[in-house]
């Protein structure tokens, strides 16, 4: 039987290491979680305003197939939700928003619209994982440009430019980041869409943490700080409105001299072909984003807590460092001490059997993700305490031999 070769150019470390927790957790063994971002199996949940929405929305029969690119009640909200909370304009919501089923499509459908066969899409390292897998799906190159570690994991604006080719179609900005929680600066934000304006290539800001900072931060949406350069925005309801079994993203388009007209029209194709994003869940979010979105500042302030108690005991760790996430929820330590394992991978494995803790090897977020593991800060602030020990324990009982 034939098997297409492109499906085996396809990995996913963030559910990589899983069987071996499944395993473990088969025998009866207790494993803490801390691998996946989604906020739901820690004891989170939507928002009130959403759930009820939701119910309404069923009522009122919104149980069909919605347009292609989204409901046009819903792109308004988020039009406006750019604008109150990012400073971005977008020009007309009907034709420069789609709404996509989770940000995942999204990543899939611009990949495949802008990179072919032998073409390449520069992409922050570290990064998260779908960027790589749908690069390598289309036969394209990931090519990762620095993010300079001691200084917070900014861009390399001098790598940036060092790695743009004439194959080059797309350039990623992660804001804040997936992995590393970093939150770039308006400087570097600006400088990066200059650069790829510079060079005519397409610059994707995946803003879906946008509004999860920490110690007063604000994210600079690429959108707000643009001028007339075009930015391809990518958001949606996963993490900051808790809605991760939704599967509710959206794309839009800045673009106020219509240089993306033909790879919007491009992408919007691609939409088309898979009908629709679901539709009671675009009008429960359209009717949702009305109220005032109060479940915002007490949930950052309990994840900035969380990360408090991450970051002080990885502080305390011989044998790691890491920079203090920013936003989003994560912390990514790297691995100083590296004489008892060959790589980041085989440290997460040995974790996980030895002390039943499962997080994700830094590797698998690609090149700059080398001997670094990432957490999830989303636990109980007992449990990330616990975890924590445990890592020190784990290090220490194999530095000592």
């Amino acid at each position: 039987m034939h098997v297409a070769k492109r499906a085996f150019r396809v990995r996913y470390a963030i559910r990589e290491i899983l069987p071996y927790a499944e395993e473990l957790e088969r025998k009866g063994i207790k494993v803490i979680r801390l691998n996946i971002g989604d906020p739901v199996p820690y004891g989170f949940q939507p928002p009130e305003y959403f759930r009820e929405a939701l119910k309404k929305a069923v009522d009122e029969g919104f149980n069909g197939y919605a347009p292609s690119t989204g409901l046009d009640e819903l792109k308004e909200e988020i039009a406006k939700k750019e604008r109150k909370y990012n400073g971005v304009e977008i020009r007309d919501p009907r034709n420069d928003i789609l709404i996509t089923q989770g940000l995942s499509e999204a990543i899939f459908t611009v990949i495949a619209a802008t990179a072919e066969e032998g073409d390449e899409v520069l992409l922050p390292g570290p990064a998260y994982p779908s960027y790589i897998a749908y690069t390598n799906f289309m036969g394209a190159k990931p090519v990762f440009y620095r993010n300079i570690e001691e200084e917070g994991w900014v861009p390399d604006l001098d790598d940036v430019r060092k790695k743009i080719t004439d194959r080059t179609r797309l350039i990623v900005l992660i804001n804040p980041n997936n992995p590393t929680g970093a939150v770039i600066r308006e400087k570097y934000v600006k400088e990066m869409v200059n650069i790829a304006a510079e060079h005519e290539i397409p610059i994707v800001s995946d803003e879906i943490y946008d509004l999860i900072v920490f110690d007063g931060l604000k994210t600079p949406s690429a959108a707000a700080v643009a001028g007339e350069h075009p930015v391809i925005g990518f958001n949606g309801f996963s993490k900051v409105f808790l809605l991760t079994g939704w599967r509710l993203g959206y794309i839009y388009f800045y673009d106020p001299e219509d240089r993306m007209k033909e790879l919007r029209e491009a992408i919007t194709r691609i939409i088309r072909t898979r009908i629709s994003a679901n539709t009671v869940c675009q009008r429960a979010a359209a009717l949702a984003l009305k109220k005032e979105q109060t479940h915002i500042k007490p949930l950052v302030e309990e994840l900035q807590r969380r990360r408090d108690i991450a970051y002080k005991l990885v502080k305390e760790t011989d044998g790691l460092y890491s920079t203090k996430p920013e936003g989003a929820f994560y912390i990514f330590p790297r691995i100083e001490y590296r004489d008892a394992w060959k790589n980041d991978k085989e440290f997460v494995i040995d974790l996980l059997k030895t002390k039943h803790i499962l997080m994700v090897h830094g590797s698998g977020f690609g090149q700059y993700g080398e001997w670094h593991f990432r957490s999830v800060l989303l636990a109980d602030r007992e449990t990330l305490e616990e975890a924590f020990i445990r890592v020190g324990e784990f290090i220490k009982k194999r530095v000592r031999g």
